[in-house]
C-alpha cells in the first residue's frame, strides 16, 4: 500500500526540491516500506557517519560529491562523526599528506552543504543535544545509545545514506525506537557488583550486551549519582558487543523512573544477576593476552569529556610519558579548545600526551598509517576501543582503567 506522505513530503519525491532531496526521499521511502513505516516524521537533528574518508569508501564520497554539484544543502542541524585525521596537526601527529587531502576534501564537501564539521563521536558533549522525546537521526553506535537511554531523545542506528538523506529531507520513516512501544524494557539487569569507576561500568556493558543481542534491558542497582561519563561508557560497549540502541536505569534516566515505567505494558521474563565475579571475568577477557610490548596507549572513545580530560591531566601533571611510547586522548574541538583555557592541555602536553580531535584509531588506522607507526599492541580505557581496534585496525587491545592506562604510558609496562 506505501506510505501516507504530506503534500510537501510528495513534492520532494516529485523532484520539485531538487534532485538531492528527491534522491533522499527515495532512500527514506523505501526504508519506511521495508520496516512498515506508516508515515514519515519530521526531524530537525541529524549526527552522521561517514564522515571519515576511509570508513565511506570511494561510493560515498561519490555520492557526496554529486549530491553537492546537484545543488545539495542540508536543512538539518547537522553534526559529523570522527574523520581520517586530526585536521590541525595532521603533519605533527604522523598523517601523509595523501589522507589530509582525502579527508580535508570530504569534509568540505559536507561542510559545504551546510554540516558542522565537529567530527566528534560523543555530540552531546559539543552542541548537539536533542530534547527529551525528540526524534532524530542519527549514526554511531554509542552515540545513538547515549541519545535513546540518557537523553531520551528517539533515533534508530541510522547508516551513512540514511542520515544524508534526513539532512537533505529533514523526515525519517516512523519504526523502530520512534514507537512506544518499542522503548519499553525487556528484561531486567540486577546489578549487584561494586561499580567504582568509570572502567568498571564498560565492562559492565560488554558483560551484558553478549548476553542481551539487540534487547532493551532495564538496569537495578545502579548508583544513582552515578555521572554522565559513566553512562557513556556503558551504552558504548553494550552498543559493542551487542546490538543494543537502548537501556533504561531505574532512578536515573528519564524513561525509568520506576521499574514499572520502564517496563510500561511489557512483562519481565528474563533476569540477569551481575555480581563482582561475573565483571572480573569479563576484565579479565578484556586483558588477554597482554603480555608483550607495547607502544600506543589510549582514552578517548567515545571522546573525552571535559571531566575526563581533567582526570587525566591531573594525574600527569608533573610527569613525562616514557620514550618511545605514543599516548593518545581522543576528544572533539571544542572540548580541546576548553582544555586549552583551563590549562589542562598545557599539562599534557609537557607531559609528553597527545591531544587529538577529529578522529580515533577506528576511524584513521588507513593501511599506510598503521603501516607507518608500527604499532604492534594497544592499551586502552575503552572496551568499545578494543573491540575496534582489533577488528578494523589489527591491533591486539587490552582494557585496563584509565589509571593503569596512565601508569602503563609512564613505565611501559602493565
Amino acid at each position: 500500500m506505501g506510505m501516507k506522505l504530506t503534500p510537501h513530503e510528495q513534492d520532494i519525491l516529485d523532484g520539485k526540491h531538487g534532485w538531492p532531496a528527491q534522491k533522499g526521499m527515495e532512500i527514506l521511502y523505501r526504508m519506511g516500506e521495508i520496516y512498515g513505516a506508516e508515515r514519515m516524521l519530521p526531524v530537525s537533528n541529524v549526527h552522521m557517519v561517514n564522515a571519515s574518508v576511509y570508513l565511506a569508501g570511494k561510493a560515498a564520497v561519490k555520492l557526496a560529491e554529486q549530491m553537492l554539484e546537484r545543488g545539495a544543502h542540508f536543512v538539518t542541524k547537522t553534526t559529523l562523526n570522527p574523520a581520517s585525521v586530526d585536521l590541525d596537526r595532521w603533519r605533527e601527529y604522523g598523517f601523509t599528506e595523501n589522507i589530509y587531502k582525502q579527508q580535508k576534501h570530504l569534509t568540505d564537501i559536507y561542510t559545504n552543504m551546510g554540516a558542522i564539521p565537529v567530527h566528534c563521536c560523543s555530540p552531546y558533549l559539543v552542541g548537539q543535544v536533542p530534547k527529551f522525546g525528540e526524534h532524530c537521526c542519527w549514526g554511531e553506535s554509542s552515540a545513538v545509545i547515549y541519545a535513546n537511554s540518557v537523553i531520551g531523545a528517539r533515533t534508530n542506528r541510522n547508516g551513512g545514506p540514511l542520515a544524508l538523506s534526513a539532512s537533505l529531507t529533514g523526515v525519517v520513516p516512523e519504526y523502530g525506537y520512534h514507537l512506544d512501544e518499542n522503548r519499553y524494557g525487556q528484561l531486567i539487569v540486577e546489578v549487584k557488583a561494586s561499580l567504582s569507576e568509570v572502567y568498571a561500568y564498560g565492562v559492565l556493558g560488554i558483560h551484558i550486551g553478549e548476553m542481551v543481542s539487540d534487547g532493551v534491558p532495564v538496569f537495578t542497582g545502579i548508583p544513582s549519582d552515578v555521572s554522565q561519563d559513566a553512562l557513556k561508557q556503558l551504552g558504548s560497549s553494550l552498543a559493542t558487543t551487542g546490538a543494543v540502541a537502548l537501556f533504561h536505569v531505574v532512578g536515573v534516566t528519564p524513561e525509568a523512573p520506576t521499574l514499572e515505567a520502564a517496563f510500561g505494558p511489557n512483562k519481565s521474563t528474563r533476569t540477569i544477576v551481575v555480581t563482582d565475579k561475573d565483571l572480573a571475568e569479563t576484565a579479565e577477557k578484556l586483558k588477554a593476552g597482554m603480555k608483550d610490548s607495547f607502544s600506543l596507549v589510549y582514552v578517548g572513545c567515545p571522546h573525552a569529556s571535559i571531566h575526563e580530560i581533567e582526570e587525566i591531566a591531573k594525574l600527569l601533571d608533573g610527569k613525562k610519558i616514557k620514550p618511545g611510547m605514543e599516548f593518545w586522548i581522543q576528544t572533539g574541538q571544542p572540548i580541546k579548545a576548553l582544555a586549552e583555557r583551563c590549562g589542562y592541555a598545557s599539562v599534557l602536553e609537557k607531559a609528553g600526551a597527545w591531544l587529538i580531535v577529529d578522529t580515533c584509531p577506528s576511524h584513521c588506522f588507513v593501511p599506510e598509517y598503521r603501516a607507518s607507526k608500527k604499532y604492534e599492541r594497544m592499551i586502552t580505557n575503552s572496551p568499545k576501543m578494543a573491540h575496534y581496534g582489533w577488528n578494523m585496525g589489527r591491533i591486539p587491545t587490552a582494557v585496563y582503567s584509565v589509571n593503569d592506562c596512565i601508569k602503563a604510558a609512564l613505565t611501559g609496562e602493565v
